[in-house]
């Protein structure tokens, strides 16, 4: 089952990148893995200056919060079932919003 992983894990891999200590080999998942922080923190980093600022920040804590409260089993991870289940709820409420009240 493919699972889609949290963005926070993403992040934190770009800031642990930025240390100035690094090893002489760099492994494949690691290239990789900041390749995936790299493009995480260039999602967040709206005004493309190379770092986050306290609202661009704030963006990644409600991602965060929104992802952490979709993972129901709470693993860490969002699996196909969670992932269908948020948007089974957001078609629901979609639709109560379009709905016309009757008297």
């Amino acid at each position: 089952m493919k699972k889609a992983h949290v963005l926070f894990v993403a992040l934190g891999l770009a800031l642990a990148s930025a240390s100035p200590v690094h090893a002489a080999k760099v492994s494949k998942s690691e290239k990789a893995g900041k390749r995936a922080a790299n493009r995480t923190l260039s999602r967040f980093d709206a005004n493309g200056d190379g770092s986050l600022d306290s609202a661009e920040a704030q963006r990644v804590r409600r991602v965060y919060n929104t992802i952490k409260d979709l993972d129901t089993d709470k693993n860490g991870e969002l699996s196909d079932s969670e992932i269908a289940a948020a948007k089974i709820e957001k078609n629901a409420k979609r639709k109560g919003k379009g709905a016309k009240r009757t008297r």
